[in-house]
């Protein structure tokens, strides 16, 4: 009986940090929104407008490691957006990577299994990027700055 009860504040808990979560995110989107509407030409504006386009540049090179790595078949421990404290984060469909957007909207990470000389005794050896063939292990790291070369190509042709 008691253990119910624990998991039902559990579960209470996190739908009001996700709901906080989500609210932060949407007030965030707001203050975007009105500055470039309502100030338009002014020095904040031209900021917020260069993190935007750095957000994209990132998101867009941090989204090849991570297609690739899954392509692979590599262990991805989290996506992030963004540097810093986490505003909202989820888990993807077989809870296995973490998605999340960060506070600060410079930079950005693909947290990869096996990345680093570490081992994780959670994740299959198969599934480290250090035991993948080298072509695989290349094209993992490739795909960062090949997708920027694509998006690149894309806004040319626009």
């Amino acid at each position: 009986m008691r253990k119910k009860k624990e998991d039902v504040k559990k579960v209470e808990k996190k739908e009001q940090n996700l709901a906080v979560a989500i609210a932060e995110l949407i007030g965030i989107i707001i203050a975007v929104v009105v500055i470039e509407v309502f100030f338009q030409g002014t020095v904040i504006c031209n900021i917020v407008t260069l993190l935007l386009m750095l957000t994209l540049l990132i998101t867009v090179h941090e989204w090849g490691h991570f297609i690739m790595s899954k392509k692979f078949g590599v262990h991805v421990y989290e996506f992030a957006i963004g540097m810093g404290p986490k505003i909202f984060q989820w888990k993807g469909k077989n809870g296995e990577t973490v998605y999340s957007l960060r506070a600060i909207p410079i930079g950005g990470f693909c947290s990869l299994a096996g990345e680093g000389t570490e081992e994780d005794k959670k994740v299959p050896k198969d599934r480290l990027l250090q035991s993948k063939p080298v072509w695989q292990r290349l094209l993992v790291m490739f795909f960062g700055a090949g997708n920027n070369f694509i998006l690149a190509l894309i806004v040319l042709f626009m």
